[in-house]
């Protein structure tokens, strides 16, 4: 009896010792999420809140952190790449973008179509309130800043296009001095598709009864960064120097500035004969396809009081239509005058 009492009281103490191994192990499976007990009804209501709330967290503040509390997401501008086959060597930016309050100012100056145009585009992008444009910029975040620029630059590029673009027309001839005829037709251009750059190069031909042969050279303009460039390229000349050239003093720079409108002005370093130079430039006339600008550089030895002065204008279809410069010695005491005559079919030899 006292045997079997004593068996009886081992078994016993094993079973609860294999009892509480089975809670512990159901206890440790659950942590590991193999295995889940139901809890109470309550409890579980709790844990999905706090779930769907840190959910919730997750989801918008990375767009927070990114984009400064907006959600605007403002593309990568993208400059043309030239093709290989045109002569002008472009360089990649003769200058850089304009700030954003500049660009901004500008948005504020043009016209009622053009800013619809830009207001569509911004709304397409996620600018969620287009009324925030009527105000000052100080009403704009820095991302917000960002994609109007993107925006009313790629329209400003497009834009410009139609007043260089010439290819559709046969050629145009324009004269200089008494002497001088100009032949000039647009042989290649290229734009990029996203941003609307573009490039168009001309070639002009001198029909000059003094000189042999018919010197000829290429000149091009881009439109970049909603500003136009004329470029030139001296390697593509038929001769070293065309006497008088005309197209100003300094063949490379720009000729249309961001913020086209009557009394902006600006200043830039120009490159003659090896030389560096500031020349200021003014818009002195806005017409809704014509541009009038005028230029100066002082400290030119050999133009009336060291002052080289110049005067040109851009028409709508044909890129710089008038060109005026001051006297240079080599030009027997003559000022200058290149103009539009008439459009006419050009024969490239």
């Amino acid at each position: 009896m006292m045997i079997f009492k004593k068996r009886f009281m081992a078994g016993l103490f094993l079973f609860s010792l294999l009892l509480t191994a089975c809670e512990d192990g159901a206890k440790s499976n659950s942590q590991n999420g193999q295995t889940i007990s139901n809890p109470p009804d309550n409890q579980g209501e709790e844990e999905k809140i706090n779930s769907e709330e840190e959910e919730k967290e997750i989801d918008t503040s990375p767009a927070q952190n990114q984009h400064k509390n907006s959600g605007i997401k403002v593309p990568a501008y993208k400059h043309l790449e030239g093709p290989d086959d045109f002569y002008t060597q472009m360089e990649p930016n003769l200058l850089q973008p304009v700030s954003l309050n500049e660009a901004y100012k500008a948005y504020q100056s043009i016209d009622n179509d053009a800013q619809s145009v830009v207001q569509e585009e911004l709304t397409e992008l996620g600018f969620s309130d287009i009324q925030k444009l009527d105000h000052s910029s100080n009403q704009l975040n820095e991302n917000e800043l960002s994609l109007l620029y993107y925006v009313l630059t790629k329209t400003k590029n497009k834009q410009l296009q139609d007043w260089f673009n010439i290819g559709d027309k046969e050629g145009f001839i324009f004269t200089g001095l008494s002497e001088y005829s100009y032949d000039a037709v647009q042989v290649q251009q290229a734009s990029e598709p996203e941003t609307h750059e573009a490039l168009f190069e001309n070639y002009v031909e001198v029909e000059d009864p003094a000189i042999a042969g018919s010197p000829f050279f290429f000149i091009s303009y881009l439109v970049r960064d909603g500003r136009v460039y004329q470029v030139h390229d001296p390697a593509a000349n038929s001769t070293e120097n065309i006497t008088p050239f005309p197209y100003g003093i300094a063949p490379t720079r720009m000729i249309l500035p961001y913020h086209v409108q009557k009394g902006t002005a600006w200043e830039q370093e120009v490159t003659i004969d090896g030389k560096t130079y500031s020349m200021i430039s003014e818009i002195t006339d806005k017409q809704d396809d014509e541009v009038r600008v005028s230029s100066f550089i002082n400290g030119m030895e050999g133009y009336p009081n060291n002052r080289y002065e110049e005067e040109y204008i851009i028409k709508k279809g044909i890129g710089i239509s008038y060109h005026y410069h001051t006297k240079h010695p080599d030009n027997m005491g003559n000022h200058f005058e290149f103009k539009y005559s008439h459009e006419q079919p050009v024969l490239i030899q």
